[in-house]
């Protein structure tokens, strides 16, 4: 058996965060050495402080560094667009989505996403 399965066999009963379930648009980066070598769009399918699961547009492998864009749904005073930006890497790509770890994360005030 594959070690990856191996890992998230109970990983459900291991998290130490409550995963949210949440369907929001992403923006991704992967990054290597400070360069952008790949991009796309996704979106979320749950969210926790300490990891994702989403849906991308393309598969990463496991290990890669990635720059996650997130659409927030609430709006700072009411009238400006925020986005969460998070910092993470790959731990695993299966048919329920793409499992990134976040290392870091903060909330942006969002002019574009584009």
């Amino acid at each position: 058996m594959p070690e990856s399965l191996d890992e998230s066999q109970d990983f459900g009963c291991r998290r130490a965060e409550k995963r949210f379930p949440l369907a929001l648009p992403v923006k991704w980066r992967q990054v290597y050495r400070r360069t952008v070598v790949a991009q796309g769009a996704g979106r979320t399918l749950n969210l926790s402080v300490g990891g994702m699961n989403c849906v991308l547009d393309r598969q990463l492998p496991p290990g890669a560094a990635v720059e996650v864009s997130i659409r927030w749904p609430a709006l700072l005073d009411g009238s400006v667009s925020l986005s969460l930006s998070v910092e993470g890497t790959v731990l695993r790509v299966d048919d329920t989505g793409t499992a990134i770890r976040i290392h870091r994360h903060e909330f942006k005030t969002a002019v574009s996403l584009g």
